[in-house]
């Protein structure tokens, strides 16, 4: 009974899929894949503040395309209306700000239109490009696919193309109030999946969920980016940690010795700096956003709209070289303004090694790719270890499993003793790349180490992060200078109590050639965002004016 049943769904099945001809399938398989990308292909090709990048994004808009192909008539008919519209919306936002738009722009639309249409009437004329790179692809799509309609298409493809389109709604309704973060546009991603990504994230999020109710984007003076220097024959190098909880550092007081490598160094590396700091937000996305983007207050969205501080933005103006390796996956790389990246590398790149030998990949590449740096360069490595499960991060490797649990240890005892394991991995990945600038260049190299949160590991009862908990925003970070000496760099470092990233941020600028003058800053005072980017999930406020360490919480308005 079950197999006729299977079977009968089979024959309907192969019947409905033959409602569409084999050439016809491929033709308009075809047709549809290249209208989809022809908008960011035909942009990028006008236009140097959009780069149009293959990746795996890309050959999922193939994927889709040939659901198109094989789908009902009618339904490709309203999916070809919606995204053209959108992309409309997209394109706009990108010629005029530079950026793609992001669920909080997308919320301006209704705030500020008046303004919106005021600036879009006075640049009309030179938005015709941008406008015919959407309207002849979907046009020219909408009108293929109206003269198909004696063809009914099928079922079976129309539920497979709901279904795909459904993934980002799904991620929206079900993620809760922090997905936004992981809900905002990349600005080398195929322009259609990040108008996906977006709307998804305003209607189904902010709209639908109430997220975004009642929230206005709050108004902060611009900040102003200086140039001071254009320096040369340096590398910048920005190691960003994952999870590292200060607590559990030997060279910050932990009794096990979790650093032996990093303790020479600070006995015989003059240039050598390390202490505790504080991190910009309790979760990676929001962190790392912040730090790139050497923002200092936690609702400042508006900012992050325009990026004009952006670290690889500002080292690409100067003549970097600009390189971005990271063990974390492609998602992550939204906040690195991949535009502005000449060498990217995400885990996604190498999934066997990324599966077999975590963070070592990012050694392995950094080496690889060291023969294509130029004389002067701004490199950041970001590490996965030690993220939880803590053993994963240094995968097992026997040298590091230091701290093996007895079957009657306890789950904290456990969590406790792989992390510890971590540790030990950090301080020799972090010493090897220390070693590979001191052996390979004689140019003066800047090497940060600076996690993007911690983890808590039994404080106050708690485990993990992206909880809004003060000692999750505690972390340790290491500093050294190579091939210079007496570099007032270094002292001036030293002379920082509990440096934030957002001071970090304004020297790394520094370095760069960049002086970063944000007229909304208040001396000693600071903020550590929560999970969500623009503040909605709370923040503290940090108080050093007396080189003391005072917080207080605030919920947004």
């Amino acid at each position: 009974m079950i197999k006729m049943l299977f079977r009968k769904i089979v024959d309907k099945v192969k019947l409905d899929i033959t409602a569409v001809s084999r050439k016809e399938f491929l033709m308009f398989s075809v047709l549809s894949f290249v209208c989809l990308v022809a908008p960011s292909f035909l942009y990028s090709m006008c236009y140097s503040n959009y780069n149009f990048r293959i990746d795996f994004i890309f050959w999922l808009v193939l994927v889709f395309a040939l659901f198109m192909a094989g789908a009902k008539t009618k339904l490709n008919l309203f999916v070809i209306g919606i995204f053209a519209v959108m992309e409309l919306i997209q394109f706009s936002h990108i010629f005029y700000f530079g950026t793609p738009i992001t669920p909080f722009e997308i919320e301006m639309i209704w705030q500020e239109k008046g303004e919106i249409f005021e600036s879009g009437f006075d640049t009309f004329p030179y938005f015709l490009i941008p406008l015919f790179s959407v309207l002849i692809p979907y046009i020219t799509l909408f009108f293929m696919y109206l003269k198909r309609r004696k063809s009914k298409g099928s079922v079976f493809f129309s539920i497979l193309l709901l279904i795909m389109l459904s993934i980002l709604p799904k991620k929206a309704l079900t993620g809760g109030r922090q997905v936004i973060n992981n809900l905002m546009p990349r600005n080398d991603s195929i322009s259609i999946y990040n108008s996906l990504t977006s709307f998804s994230g305003f209607f189904f999020n902010r709209i639908l969920l109430g997220y975004g109710k009642n929230t206005q984007i709050k108004d902060y003076r611009p900040y102003e980016v200086k140039k001071i220097s254009s320096p040369k024959n340096v590398n910048v190098v920005v190691i960003i940690g994952e999870s590292a909880n200060p607590s559990r550092v030997h060279l910050l007081g932990h009794d096990r010795p979790t650093t032996p490598n990093l303790d020479r160094l600070a006995k015989s590396d003059r240039n050598f700096v390390y202490g505790l700091a504080l991190s910009s937000s309790v979760l990676t996305t929001v962190s790392t956003t912040m730090f790139m983007n050497v923002l200092r207050e936690p609702n400042n969205i508006k900012h992050l709209m325009v990026q004009p501080s952006h670290l690889f933005k500002l080292a690409k103006t100067n003549g970097f070289k600009t390189v971005y390796i990271s063990a974390q996956d492609n998602a992550i790389a939204r906040g690195f303004a991949p535009d502005f990246v000449d060498i990217l590398h995400t885990k996604e790149y190498a999934p066997v090694e990324d599966a077999k030998k975590g963070d070592l990949v990012v050694l392995d590449k950094l080496k690889e790719f060291g023969t294509k740096f130029g004389s002067k360069n701004f490199i950041v490595l970001h590490q996965r270890n030690a993220h939880s499960p803590y053993d994963k991060g240094y995968r097992n490797i026997e040298r590091f499993k230091k701290y093996v649990s007895p079957i009657t240890a306890s789950f904290e005892e456990k969590k406790r003793n792989s992390y510890d394991n971590a540790m030990l991995f950090n301080d020799y990945f972090i010493s090897e790349i220390i070693d590979y600038f001191r052996n390979n260049t004689n140019n003066p190299t800047y090497i940060f180490w600076i996690p993007d949160h911690a983890d808590l590991l039994g404080e106050d009862g708690l485990w993990g992060h992206s909880i809004v908990n003060i000692n999750v925003a505690k972390i340790p970070f290491v500093f050294t200078l190579l091939h210079k000496e007496n570099d007032p760099f270094v002292s001036e470092l030293k002379s920082i109590f509990m440096p934030t990233h957002y001071e970090f941020g304004k020297m790394i600028a520094k370095l760069l050639g960049y002086e970063i003058v944000n007229p909304n800053e208040k001396d000693g005072i600071f903020y550590v965002n929560g999970n969500v980017i623009n503040g909605d999930a709370g923040w503290f406020e940090i108080d050093k004016r007396e080189r003391s360490f005072k917080f207080a919480k605030h919920n947004p308005d």
